[in-house]
């Protein structure tokens, strides 16, 4: 059977993405049905980014009520003074409106957002977090207020914590095997701890004041690309102020408060990163940031179940901290894809160069949280020149993602979930979108495939300050 997920959702309305249907049975939008013997699963075009996802069942996108040309206010009659009062919002920068809706939606006591259409990422922020009650809004042509009328929980719970990735990519070292050497890893762990902290203790700056690094996480990308993850928490800034803090280091800049420009800063993070890897590797290394994020603190320290823990937080071997890979009890190893399907000019432009793959993987892997990505390849389908155009018209075309990767489970990819990861990801990186997202079953490997002697794993090495509590 195909199973079919909802069609357009479009921003202050609850969009059901139609799930499971049974073979030959009709399936109506908003309703759940259970899916029999389903090999394909099709996300249908346009879910909003943030809409919460699950498994077999139906997706609801939080509501809101968007009024144009308004900004929020908290008094019915508009007389609250205007301007970014602390005590009404939180507020950084984010690339669109959905994305502060997702943001919205992400963490407790929000009440809707205010849009700032003409910011640039340079400016104190264009998202602000309501987090009191919108009662009502003034005229302002530069700014769109939303009131939210829902209140869905994320499956995981309420962000409280900002996570800031950075991605180290070498020409002669391979990262797969050597995440198993404990010592190294945890060398290269605390010096990423130390540089953080470093560019973090700004002297007489009360907005970067009180902000810890609770967590360190290093896992591959591939053979020669290491993805780094730091979790930063705070008792006293709200999670999307120290969302603001994090993202303005990403510019090389500084947050100095609200209605005010960021502030140059070389801190120097990322040519402390390389350092900190060529101190190990005694080679050449490249280290670059990438998406800043907000995450639940509680979900990294406690990850999936696999077998006793090590030194980090994975479920992994004993004594090498590792997740997946060869400590998880049962994993197994399988191929699988997906197909993102755009015109063939959109596909050109999402597999020329790198970042294509990179959206398909950080798609692949917020969505399959209990597998280990080995492997990725994109290529175009439907758009090869020696089909007639009638031919050319009929087909599917798009980029088809292949992924290799260990697990303990054969769960199918999710295409309404790995939809809105993937445009959201896209969108990120000044990519073309895709209009559907069909997924294809699992593939296991058998043990005497090639692919299975490049098993990638997951090292995590966890900071975790005692007495911590997030906003």
């Amino acid at each position: 059977a195909t199973t079919t997920a909802g069609a357009t959702t479009t921003a202050g309305a609850t969009t059901t993405a139609g799930a499971a249907t049974t073979a030959g049975a009709t399936t109506t939008a908003g309703t759940a049905t259970t899916a029999v013997a389903a090999t394909t699963t099709t996300a249908g075009a346009g879910t909003t980014a943030g809409a919460t996802t699950t498994a077999g069942a139906s997706t609801t996108a939080n509501k809101y009520t968007s009024l144009a040309g308004k900004v929020c206010r908290a008094n019915a009659n508009g007389s609250d003074g205007g301007g970014r009062l602390a005590q009404f919002v939180a507020a950084t920068h984010v690339p669109d409106a959905d994305t502060c809706k997702s943001m919205c939606d992400a963490i407790s006591s929000c009440y809707g957002i205010e849009w700032d259409t003409a910011s640039g990422d340079t400016r104190d922020a264009n998202c602000e977090i309501w987090k009191v009650p919108i009662r009502g809004s003034d005229s302002n042509n530069a700014f769109s207020c939303h009131n939210k009328t829902s209140v869905l929980k994320p499956p995981k719970g309420f962000a409280d914590s900002v996570l800031a990735g950075v991605k180290v990519s070498s020409q002669n070292e391979t990262f797969d095997y050597q995440l198993e050497n404990k010592t190294l890893m945890a060398n290269i762990g605390a010096c990423v701890n130390t540089t953080f902290t470093n560019a973090l203790n700004l002297q007489n700056n009360s907005f970067y004041g009180d902000i810890q690094i609770t967590h360190v996480a290093l896992k591959t990308l591939g053979a020669n690309d290491l993805h780094i993850s730091v979790a930063c928490s705070s008792k006293t800034h709200h999670v999307v102020n120290l969302h603001n803090r994090i993202r303005s280091l990403t510019k090389n800049m500084k947050f100095n408060g609200f209605s005010t420009p960021l502030v140059a800063y070389n801190h120097g993070i990322t040519d402390d990163i390389d350092k900190c890897f060529r101190n190990e590797y005694h080679s050449n290394l490249t280290a670059a940031w990438d998406n800043i994020t907000l995450v639940n603190l509680q979900g990294l320290k406690n990850p999936p179940k696999g077998g006793p823990q090590g030194p980090g937080t994975g479920g992994g071997q004993k004594g090498n901290g590792t997740s997946g890979g060869k400590g998880t009890t049962g994993a197994k190893t399988y191929t699988a894809s997906v197909t993102a399907e755009m015109n063939c000019s959109d596909a050109d432009q999402v597999i020329l160069g790198s970042n294509g793959t990179k959206a398909f993987e950080e798609a692949f892997n917020k969505v399959m949280k209990k597998a280990t990505l080995k492997n990725t390849k994109l290529e175009k389908v439907g758009c090869s020149r020696r089909l007639n155009e009638d031919v050319r018209r009929l087909s599917t075309t798009g980029v088809q993602g292949v992924f290799t990767y260990t697990s303990t489970t054969d769960d199918k990819i999710d295409a309404n979930a790995f939809k809105s990861e993937l445009d959201l990801q896209l969108t990120a990186m000044g990519l073309p979108k895709s209009t559907k997202v069909t997924s294809q079953a699992p593939v296991e490997q058998t043990k005497t495939s090639s692919a299975m002697k490049s098993q990638a794993v997951s090292f995590f090495v966890a900071v975790l300050l005692a007495g911590i509590s997030s906003c």
